[in-house]
């Protein structure tokens, strides 16, 4: 039932389903859960002109005022991690779409859960006690039930998309995190990146022609190929979406 049609049924006396989420305690992110807030069919309670009329032309001005930040606050590396050292401790680290790069396809479990513990333990040394490390990865799933296509495509994709790094199972990340971090929650939002694998899939499959003159027919095919396959593992439960709030002990 939509929720205005909710709303007029019971007099406006049904709890609103933003009511019953729960703030992750996260100050620089918001009161944001994948839960109850949905990005797509969220709407502002009073019409804001300025955005509802906004051009391309506002747009990009306003993405210039962006770009021009000079605030002390704010400072944009391109360094791993590895090579990262702080010069003061920082309130939260938000780490999304890397940890799957972590360790190279065809370690052993011990050689993982090694590499895996690097990263927390750097992290460790840079947050005070309490303060908050929130992580999105994507995980092996635990529907190993695969017909011969299923398997072809993934080994297709460690072979040919990321050939050099593994996904982690959701146990190497809790035995890597063990005694420097407490898990604040976690969840597995599988769905969400199976709609965002579509989207990136359906705009590829739109814009195919301009996409095969600027990279060529094979590379298309590949990532046609990757994203598919990527849409059933994540549906099917092959693949997993992570994404785990820490606290630093």
């Amino acid at each position: 039932m939509p929720e205005w049609a909710r709303q007029t049924a019971t007099l406006g006396l049904a709890p609103f389903k933003w009511e019953a989420s729960v703030d992750p305690r996260i100050p620089s992110v918001g009161l944001v859960e994948s839960k109850v807030f949905d990005p797509e069919g969220w709407r502002p309670d009073y019409p804001n002109p300025a955005l509802d009329d906004r051009t391309e032309h506002d747009i990009r001005w306003g993405a210039r005022i962006v770009a021009g930040f000079t605030d002390e606050r704010y400072d944009v590396r391109v360094q791993n991690w590895i090579d990262h050292e702080p010069a003061v401790l920082y309130d939260a680290i938000i780490s999304i779409g890397a940890f799957e790069h972590f360790a190279d396809f065809g370690m052993m479990r011990a050689g993982r859960v090694a590499a895996y513990r690097e990263f927390f333990e750097r992290c460790h040394a840079w947050l005070p006690p309490g303060g908050r490390l929130v992580l999105q990865t994507n995980v092996k799933g635990n529907n190993v039930r695969m017909d011969r296509t299923t398997v072809r495509d993934l080994l297709f994709i460690a072979d040919k998309i990321f050939p050099e790094s593994e996904l982690p199972w959701l146990s190497e990340i809790a035995e890597a995190s063990e005694r420097r971090f407490d898990v604040v929650s976690a969840s597995n939002d599988a769905d969400d990146y199976a709609r965002t694998c579509q989207a990136w899939l359906d705009g590829l499959l739109a814009n195919r022609a301009p996409a095969t003159e600027l990279v060529g027919a094979q590379r298309v095919a590949d990532y046609e190929r990757y994203l598919a396959a990527s849409v059933a593992g994540f549906t099917n439960r092959h693949l997993g979406l992570m994404r785990i709030v820490f606290e630093r002990v």
